[in-house]
This record gives structure tokens, C-alpha cells and sequence, in this order.
């Protein structure tokens, strides 16, 4: 008998840490998560500011303007 209950309470403490990794894996995954949303609204953010440094490039050509006075605008900002 106490051989019996030795081994259960043995089990129950094999059993909590299985429960605190899957804790652990669902933290890892979260933070994943987090990351890559991270990473893709930096992303999205690079290609906004990429789009318009390409509109400012498309309105040099189309004026004729130097890089100095495009270069001076956007410090105007």
C-alpha cells in the first residue's frame, strides 16, 4: 500500500511538468506570433515609405527638379 501510493503521487508529479512544457510551448508559439506580426508591419511600413520614395523619384523626372531641392523637401517635413 504505501509502495502504491508512493508510485501514484509519483505520477502526478511526472504529469505537471508535461503540463507546464505545453504551457511553455504555448508561450513559445505566442511569441512566434507576436513576432511575425512584428515583422509584418515592418515590412508593410518598408514598402509604404519604398512607394513613396519612388512617387518622389516618378515627380523629379516628371519636373526636373534636383536632388538637393527633393532632398531639402523632404527635411521639410
Amino acid at each position: 500500500m504505501i509502495g502504491c501510493c508512493s508510485s501514484g503521487e509519483k505520477s502526478s508529479k511526472k504529469e505537471s511538468p508535461s503540463i507546464s512544457e505545453s504551457d511553455a510551448g504555448t508561450s513559445s508559439i505566442i511569441s512566434i506570433i507576436r513576432k511575425r506580426k512584428v515583422f509584418l508591419q515592418q515590412r508593410n511600413y518598408l514598402q509604404y515609405l519604398l512607394s513613396n520614395l519612388l512617387q518622389i523619384s516618378s515627380l523629379k523626372k516628371s519636373f526636373g527638379t534636383t536632388y538637393t531641392e527633393v532632398d531639402s523637401w523632404i527635411n521639410s517635413i
